[in-house]
This record gives C-alpha cells, sequence and structure tokens, in this order.
C-alpha cells in the first residue's frame, strides 16, 4: 500500500476515535484496517467502508467466561413507524487479548458488519428480516422479536474468517510506512505472529472447505452477493451447477450439524468414538456436495 493511502485516512480515523472515545491500541488499529478495506473492496465503495466505521461503534464488555471474544450485532428499533437499526461490535476479553487478536476480532467483526449493509432489511408484511452477510433474521413486525434464524451462518462465518486472514497479512506485509508509530504497531503484529497468518476461528470448517475456496467462481460469486446483498440467488445458483436440488441447503445443514457435534465431543468423556464417527459421516456428505460442485463448474 501506498504510504499517501495511509496518511490519506489518518484524519478520518482521529475523528471517529475521538467521537467514541477509543483508546491508543484501537486507533493505531484502524490507521491499518480503515485503509486495507478501502484498497481491498476498491474506491468504489470508500463511502460504505468509511460510514460503517462512523456508525458501528466499537464497545468493550470485559467477561472472560465468555466463548465468544467478539462479535458484530444488527439491533432492530421502530421509529416513526419504520424499522431502523443500530449497530455494534462488542470485544468481551479486550484486555487480556494480545495485539494480534485484537486486530483479528477487530478486522473479523468489521468485515461482518461490511457485508451486511446494502439491503439489511427486508420488510414482508407481519415479518421482516435483518440480515447479517450470507445470514438472515427474521422478526416479528409489531414486537420486535425473533422468529427464526437462516442456518447459513456457519458458511458466512467461514467466509468471513478467510477474508480475515487476507486482509491481515496485507497488513503483515505493510513497510516504508513514514510514520513511526504506525510502523511500530506493524511490526508489533510481525513480532507476535512469524510469517503468513491463519485464524484459528472454525478451523475444520475452514479446512473442510478448502476444496471449494480454492474455486475461484464459488468464492468470488458469494463474497460478491454477501456484498452487494442479493443473497437470494446463491441457493439457485448453487443448486444448478451441481445439478441437485437443496444441495446449498443440505450444505449449510451439515456445517451446522459438524459445529454442533464438534462441541459436544469437547463436553464427552466417553463414548467420544460415537461422536467421531458422526462427524466423518458428515464430512463425507459435505465431499460429495463440494466435488460434485467443482466438478460440474466450468470456470474456476
Amino acid at each position: 500500500m501506498e504510504v499517501e493511502m495511509i496518511r490519506r485516512y489518518i484524519p478520518i480515523v482521529d475523528e471517529i476515535s475521538l467521537k467514541y472515545q477509543y483508546d491508543h491500541n484501537i486507533k493505531h488499529l484502524l490507521y491499518l484496517i480503515i485503509p486495507t478495506f478501502i484498497e481491498k473492496y476498491g474506491k468504489s465503495n470508500e463511502r460504505m467502508v468509511l460510514d460503517v466505521f462512523f456508525k458501528v461503534k466499537i464497545e468493550i464488555r470485559e467477561d472472560n467466561t465468555a466463548l465468544e471474544e467478539a462479535y458484530y450485532t444488527s439491533i432492530p428499533y421502530r421509529r416513526d413507524g419504520n424499522i431502523m437499526t443500530v449497530h455494534f461490535i462488542v470485544l468481551r476479553k479486550y484486555s487480556t487479548n494480545s495485539l494480534m487478536q485484537l486486530l483479528d476480532n477487530l478486522v473479523h467483526e468489521f468485515n461482518h458488519a461490511i457485508h451486511s449493509v446494502r439491503k439489511e432489511v427486508e420488510i414482508m408484511g407481519d415479518v421482516f428480516s435483518l440480515r447479517t452477510g450470507l445470514t438472515r433474521c427474521y422478526y416479528y413486525t409489531s414486537n420486535l422479536e425473533v422468529v427464526r434464524k437462516e442456518n447459513t451462518y456457519l458458511l458466512e462465518e467461514i467466509l468471513n474468517t478467510i477474508q480475515t486472514e487476507e486482509i491481515i497479512n496485507r497488513i503483515k506485509n505493510y513497510s516504508s510506512i513514514n510514520d513511526r508509530e504506525i510502523m511500530n504497531t506493524v511490526w508489533a503484529i510481525n513480532h507476535e505472529v512469524l510469517g503468513h497468518y491463519q485464524s484459528k476461528s472454525y478451523y475444520l470448517e475452514t479446512v473442510l472447505f478448502q476444496h471449494i475456496l480454492k474455486n475461484r467462481t464459488f468464492t468470488s460469486t458469494l463474497n460478491h452477493l454477501r456484498l452487494s446483498g442479493d443473497i437470494d440467488d446463491i441457493e439457485g445458483w448453487f443448486d444448478n451447477i451441481t445439478g441437485v436440488v437443496h444441495s446449498y441447503q443440505n450444505l449449510n445443514d451439515y456445517l451446522v450439524k459438524i459445529m454442533a457435534l464438534e462441541m459436544e465431543l469437547v463436553k464427552r468423556k466417553y463414548f467420544k468414538g460415537m461422536v467421531i464417527s458422526k462427524i466423518r459421516n458428515l464430512l463425507d456428505k459435505c465431499f460429495l456436495i463440494i466435488d460434485t460442485f467443482n466438478q460440474n463448474c466450468h470456470y474456476k
């Protein structure tokens, strides 16, 4: 990245940090994160990216017992008869996490936010949906209570984790930045993790998807539709390529079941072999769908 690219956004980061009273660590990571997002998603999306960082507040809510270190959330509310949303990124282990983990959390959650901006709310009479990337959560319009959540959230997490790694590795490779404090942040990040960065999030599911993530048609299409908000087109496109009805739905079902079994495996003291056998069976089903997609996809 050009030095001028980083310099251009320093005043904007300062303005955002002043607005929300962000501390030194968060502000100096944003000096790197914001221009990297704009570099990745293009100047045509600059306004959208900056709007996300202005509108999505980072909140620190310390809870070292929580399983999730950080999360992005969009909360609906009603104003003048319209459904509105307010957005937060919550950090729950801020004081105990390393600089690298803080960077991972911020990049990962802001990337969710960026892929949720367009076509976020869809009203369907008595029910409306709120989109986070590939996943919608449905609410009753009358009382804003949750109806259901789609099962595509794990695929959303996998794609988001891959993009998080890509963005962080861009940051790790920065050099010759003519600002001592910002360059010190890059050095500190590289001191914690040498070489290529790989996130620990959703490890098994991400490894599973290496087969399909290498298919440029799959990744570029899904990421384009996530960013534009046109996620209704995904299932028909995917099923058309596999030639099997409900293959996209089944793939997401299997991923959710695998994750549930992984959590059960951690808690179990006995008969772990039974759980492992179930995981392997579901993995085989996932591989069959993925291999069918890859074999039938003409553009890879």
